[in-house]
């Protein structure tokens, strides 16, 4: 299982057709005040997959790291795939998290690593920036 392409967001949602629609994508984070947070983003990705991986249970993390390795906040859920690759779906698996309420302590660098049973598959970039006084 690896990650093909992943990228965060102000938000996304899945129609009827089961595309993913996701508005005001960013790489930069502009608070105020830092330490702050987000309210919400979306983290977007796509799983390509094996059919090994069919019927088997995973758990994939999403979490907004920051440079010393701490988690600053994020999700995990248990999954199984359900479906075998085939030639028209190609073993894809898109799909996104919403994140809610993510504290940023300084500004600086953070990530947002997508994890799966405990092996980073891949990180995003972010950088906070604080507009206002920070807190001391």
């Amino acid at each position: 299982m690896k990650v093909e392409f992943a990228f965060v967001a102000e938000s996304a949602v899945r129609g009827a057709d089961g595309k993913i629609t996701a508005e005001g994508i960013f790489c930069d984070v502009d608070l105020f005040r830092v330490p702050g947070h987000l309210q919400s983003f979306a983290v977007v990705f796509r799983l390509r997959v094996d059919n090994n991986d069919l019927g088997a249970k995973h758990v994939l993390k999403v979490a907004v790291i920051d440079t010393e390795g701490n988690i600053q906040g994020g999700i995990a859920l248990e999954f199984a795939l359900l479906m075998a690759a085939t030639p028209a779906k190609n073993g894809w698996a898109e799909n996104f998290v919403t994140l809610t309420n993510v504290g940023f302590e300084k500004p600086g660098h953070y990530g947002v690593a997508i994890i799966v049973d405990d092996v980073s598959l891949w990180e995003i970039p972010l950088r906070v920036f604080s507009q206002g006084k920070d807190h001391i």
